[in-house]
Order: C-alpha cells, then sequence, then structure tokens
C-alpha cells in the first residue's frame, strides 16, 4: 500500500500519527527529486565522512557532508538524519509531503527552501534526507548580525512559505541559511 498523506494540510493542525498509515510500499520511492536532481532519484551519494554537525534534537540530527555522485561529480550537501526510533518517521513523512507538493513546497525549492536531493538509508537504521546547500561556496546561518537587507529577504522567504498556507513550526535562527551572495533559505519543517 503506498504512502497516502492527508488531502487538508492546514497550518494550525499539525501532521499527527493517525493522519499516517503504518504501512509503506516499498516497491516505490517515498520521494522523488526534481529538476537538476532528478537524474539521481535512486542513486546513492558515496560519503565516507561524519559531516559537521548543524543540529541535533532527539529524534533528527543535521549535518553537512561531502561527497560524491554516482557519476564522479563531488558535492557539498546537508542530510538531516532520522533515528531508528523515529521509523515510521512522522516528522519525515510531513516534509516529503510538503516537498512532493507543488502547491506547497516543490516549486519553491532552490528558491526558499532547499533543492530535495535524495532519500536514503544511512548508517544505524537511519534514514537520511539530503538537501543542497543554499550556495555551492558559502553559507551561514542567520544571526542578529544580518543587514536590513538580509533580513528582509529573510522576511520575504517566510512570506512564500506562508503564502502557500504552510508555518515553519520552529523559527531559530540556525533552521535559516544564508548564500553568499545573499539568498535566504529555510528547512520548511525543521
Amino acid at each position: 500500500m503506498p504512502v497516502a498523506v492527508p488531502k487538508n494540510v492546514v497550518a494550525e493542525k499539525p501532521l499527527a500519527r493517525q493522519d499516517f498509515p503504518h504501512k509503506v510500499d516499498l516497491q516505490r520511492p517515498l520521494y522523488l527529486p526534481h529538476g537538476k536532481w532528478a537524474p539521481y532519484a535512486t542513486s546513492i551519494i558515496r560519503s565516507n565522512d561524519q559531516g559537521i554537525l548543524l543540529n541535533r534534537k532527539f529524534l533528527t540530527e543535521v549535518r553537512i557532508k561531502t561527497g560524491t555522485l554516482p557519476d564522479g561529480q563531488k558535492i557539498t550537501y546537508i542530510t538531516k538524519l532520522f533515528s531508528p526510533s523515529a521509523i515510521p518517521p512522522i516528522g519525515l513523512f510531513g516534509e516529503l509531503y510538503l516537498y512532493s507538493n507543488s502547491s506547497l513546497l516543490r516549486s519553491l525549492q532552490g528558491d526558499v527552501v532547499p533543492f530535495i536531493m535524495s532519500l536514503n538509508n544511512a548508517p544505524g537504521g537511519r534514514l537520511a534526507f539530503n538537501m543542497e546547500p543554499p550556495h555551492s561556496n558559502s553559507w551561514r546561518e542567520s544571526d542578529r548580525y544580518m543587514s536590513e537587507a538580509e533580513k528582509r529577504h529573510v522576511v520575504e522567504a517566510y512570506q512564500k512559505i506562508h503564502e502557500r498556507g504552510i508555518m515553519h513550526g520552529a523559527v531559530h535562527p540556525q533552521h535559516v541559511l544564508i548564500g553568499i551572495p545573499f539568498f535566504p533559505m529555510t528547512a520548511a519543517c525543521s
């Protein structure tokens, strides 16, 4: 049985365990990337490093990593790891639904939310949600020292997300990455 998600997701009502089935069709991908990442839909990013820890919560951690795509291209990417005790990861299903739906976040990928590159198994029985950073060479977390222009761009990014009926749920400076030149991007469901 494929993963079915609720049709009426509203910002005021958080997704609950009963909104998702307990069975997942493992013959179908949970997420199919689009745009420049579509050719890598079933690929694994080869990486031997643990990466740099950006954020850790009870059931997830976010790391910046380097790796190699199957065609030999070297990349830097952000991976959000869901622990085995979070499986079935309700938060992950919610994020996949938001990122898969073109009327929600799919069309904002690469603009104000990261492009989702892939979803795959990771060591330790975890699931890895791999995302493109906001800029290929240089970026940072937002902070109180941002320029007025950067702050305006961050507000505009959140406005675009809110126009889709989505609330972030955990607005913190470390959830907003600023590319250089400034380009705000938020992890929509951190």
